[in-house]
């Protein structure tokens, strides 16, 4: 029994452990994107605003080619 008790201890710490490390990893991610998009003047920013906002239409099923 007690070690069934220590293996579900080591689990728990194992699962809260990897949470920490995607937190991390999805941080970075976002100070890269942060820091690449930091490059681009206001009027590019919007230009990539706008391009990705007709990109994600494109994925719902709501592109429209005409425009």
């Amino acid at each position: 029994m007690a070690a069934s008790a220590a293996s579900t201890g080591e689990s728990k710490y194992a699962q809260q452990v990897l949470s920490e490390l995607q937190q991390l990893e999805t941080f970075a991610v976002v100070t890269l994107i942060t820091a690449a998009i930091s490059t681009l003047t206001p009027a590019e920013q919007e230009e990539l605003g706008r391009l990705c906002k007709k990109l994600g239409r494109a994925g719902s099923g709501t592109f429209r080619t005409d425009n």
